[in-house]
This record gives C-alpha cells, structure tokens and sequence, in this order.
C-alpha cells in the first residue's frame, strides 16, 4: 500500500528550513531544505510556515508544528516541563512504513 497523497509544507526553524509532509493517515517525511549549508543553530529564529500549497494542512502536519513549535520554545529541553503535546510524537502514514520515514529524515547528508 503506497500513498500518494501527503501534502508538504516549508517552515523556518532554529535549524534551518525544514520540509514537513503528512497524509490524514500520518506523516511522510521531514527533511532539511538546503542539505548543502552547515547548520549553526540560531535560536532567535521562531518555528513558523514559510510556504504551503494549501491553507489546510492535514493533521499530522498540524501535530508535528505543534511538536516543533513547543520544542523549539525550549520546554523540550526539560522533561519535567513536557506538555500532552511534547510527549505524543505524530503518527506515520501506514502507506510509508516507519523505515522509509527515518531514511528521510535525514540532517547531514
């Protein structure tokens, strides 16, 4: 069961530009921009969408900004500050398979 039907979205982030794409089954990937580009992390820099194709984006796409948005705000450095929302990670899209997601998930190269 492959899916075809994931929506991506760009957002800015501490760690540079990421790509976010997720189905309503779950999320497929979520990959740097500019691989090429060391990344010095610039903790001025708010998690925010960039670019979408679409104003509604799927829920495990929302999930995932709300992760980062709360993780970047610096309560994901400390576990007794975890939220409901920090400690619950989006869901995979079944059609990818969690081994297809971690190959693009992929920082360095």
């Amino acid at each position: 069961m492959i899916c075809n039907k994931h929506v991506p979205a760009i957002f800015a982030s501490p760690i540079g530009e990421l790509e976010i794409a997720g189905c309503d089954k779950g999320m497929h990937y979520i990959k740097r921009v500019d691989k090429t580009v060391a990344v010095v992390p610039d903790l001025n820099t708010k998690f925010k969408l960039i670019e979408s194709k679409t104003e509604n984006l799927p829920k495990s796409v929302q999930e995932c900004i709300e992760w980062f948005s709360e993780y970047f705000a610096g309560e994901g450095a400390d576990p007794d500050k975890h939220s409901v929302t920090l400690s619950k990670t989006p869901a995979f899209c079944p059609g990818i398979g969690i081994s297809k997601f971690f190959a693009t998930f992929n920082f360095i190269n």
